[in-house]
């Protein structure tokens, strides 16, 4: 209840701040609002349940002066707060007397109590209080919410033919794009309810009577599309949406294009998706939201079909066409983990070339970050180990020095296994454990998401000195690392979920681990040598 009636009451106060930028700084000479003092009161009074007095405070702040720039908003929370108290019958003569003191306040109160009525489901109700409005002579201020919800209410009654009677009347009193913001709620609710017989009526009568009205094309035009897309007649949508170009404008038609294949795919229609990403990649500029939402499409489905290979030969195209670096540094954001999951080495490393030629472009420091991880990430999994480190030590931006001394010696020390120098590696390996171990949480890993226990890795590289030792020759260090390395791992089994895949995954190495400790048995009995002591 308390929820209800906060996010109702007190919705001006709650917006405030809440995505928006914050207003230029007033002139000394203008006079703060009295807005945030009333809210304030009233929240005050709500926290101690005082719903009266809460009302006596709206009432004196729709009287005062202060407060006149602001009677609309103060008048709709008070019909709010009463329509919540169930004190429907107030709220309708509270409504209807400042009707006819106070136009244009009342305008602003006018969707509380329709809402109120639709959201009851009590159409009939909504339509006999519409028409004793009518009867009383409806402000101009108010008239075009008027009939929209004129409009609405005739859609849910079902009656077709009172709502094609008021299309005209709308259309004619607000000539152009005001008619669209008028008629597109209620004709778009018929999409929603499956009233396609009363759409189609709707749709002709307004191609018919007004095809060079401002704005009535690009709405039919688009309600059509939609429409067939919400019957599954996805060729129709596709052949509308072909033959409606000219009416559309770029937002339009991208944001159709990309309803259009969403629907397809949803459908197993990839060959409609494809086909009409291919078109628009065609035609449209590179610069437009149409290349752009086909763009990412094509990409997509190439990924949806799980095709590494595709996926990297469609981005090195979008790289041809000089998409902008900012939408193909978040395309490959999108897909580059699953080439790099999926792909072969020759793939990701192509993948590797398109990243660097859009690193070579990008501008935002934000971009720029993240396609350094993108390629730190392709070059360390390719074994690159060079270019890795270059990228490191270049640094990389909103990554901290603590980041970028972890990781410099974790691609040396890989760097000097793939050069076969083990002793080295070690040495790095240890610098690098010795930057994990001070930090206490764990690291995510880069496929899956989930997050490695700190332990869990400084096993795993005592476990790589192991093997290094081994490599060196040297077997009483490879086994003080094993031991090592299995004391990380029973530390991180004993924080991991019991039968989860990391618990798993950890018991299998502690296994790996004492299996190789332990000593081997020898036909000859228990004194014959074993490789895992120490000479």
């Amino acid at each position: 209840m308390f929820c209800r009636i906060s996010l109702a009451v007190f919705a001006a106060l709650l917006l405030a701040g809440c995505g928006r930028e914050a207003p230029e700084p007033a002139a000394e000479a203008e006079t703060p609002s009295p807005m945030p003092e009333l809210w304030s009161r009233m929240n005050n009074l709500y926290m101690t349940g005082q719903t009266n007095d809460m009302l006596r405070v709206l009432e004196d702040a729709f009287a005062a002066p202060e407060f006149a720039d602001h009677r609309g908003e103060i008048l709709r929370q008070e019909v709010q707060l009463l329509l919540f108290l169930k004190r429907e019958d107030q709220a309708r003569t509270l409504f209807t007397d400042t009707l006819a003191e106070n136009p244009d306040a009342a305008a602003d109160a006018f969707p509380a109590l329709a809402n109120h009525y639709l959201q009851q489901k009590d159409y009939e109700g909504l339509d006999a209080w519409l028409l004793s409005l009518e009867a009383d002579g409806v402000p101009d201020s108010m008239r075009p919410t008027f009939l929209s919800y004129r409009l609405e209410v005739k859609r849910a009654l079902g009656d077709v033919d009172a709502l094609l009677a008021l299309l005209p009347e709308c259309i004619e009193a607000y000539p152009g794009r005001q008619a669209v913001g008028i008629i597109a709620g209620p004709l778009n609710a018929l999409i929603g309810a499956k009233q396609f017989d009363a759409l189609d009526r709707a749709l002709d009568l307004l191609s018919a009577r007004y095809p060079a009205e401002p704005g009535i094309g690009p709405l039919t035009a688009r309600l059509r599309i939609h429409a067939f897309l919400a019957r599954d007649r996805l060729d129709e949508a596709a052949e509308h949406l072909e033959a409606s170009l000219q009416l559309l404008n770029d937002a339009e038609r991208a944001r159709l294009l990309d309803a259009l294949i969403r629907a397809a795919v949803r459908v197993d229609r990839t060959d409609l998706a494809e086909r009409a990403c291919n078109e628009a990649l065609d035609r449209a500029e590179p610069g437009s939201r149409v290349f752009s939402t086909a763009a990412r499409h094509t990409v997509d489905l190439a990924r949806e079909a799980g095709d590494p290979q595709a996926v990297q030969s469609r981005f090195a195209s979008l790289v041809e066409h000089r998409l902008p670096p900012g939408e193909l540094t978040r395309i490959l954001d999108d897909v580059f983990y699953f080439v790099v999951e999926k792909g072969d080495i020759a793939t990701i490393s192509a993948l590797l070339a398109d990243a660097e030629k859009v690193n070579a472009r990008v501008t935002s420091e934000a971009d720029r970050g993240r396609l350094a991880t993108l390629l730190l990430d392709a070059s360390f999994l390719i074994e690159d180990f060079d270019r890795a480190l270059a990228i490191l030590e270049a640094g990389v931006p909103d990554r901290d020095e603590s980041w970028h001394a972890m990781l410099i010696p974790k691609v040396k020390a890989h760097r000097a296994m793939a050069a076969g120098n083990p002793e080295e590696a070690v040495r790095e390996f240890r610098v690098f454990m010795e930057q994990v171990a001070a930090v206490p949480a764990g690291f995510p890993d880069p496929l899956t998401g989930d997050t490695v226990s700190r332990e869990s890795i400084l096993g795993l590289n005592a476990m790589r000195i192991a093997e290094l030792w081994d490599e060196a020759g040297d077997p009483a260090k490879a086994a003080a690392a094993r031991e090592e390395a299995l004391a990380y791992y029973r530390e991180a089994l004993e924080s991991s979920e019991a039968g989860s895949d990391a618990y798993n995954e950890i018991q299998k190495k502690i296994t790996e681990l004492e299996a190789a400790a332990a000593p081997a048995e020898s036909p000859s009995g228990d004194d014959a040598p074993s490789a895992h002591k120490t000479p």
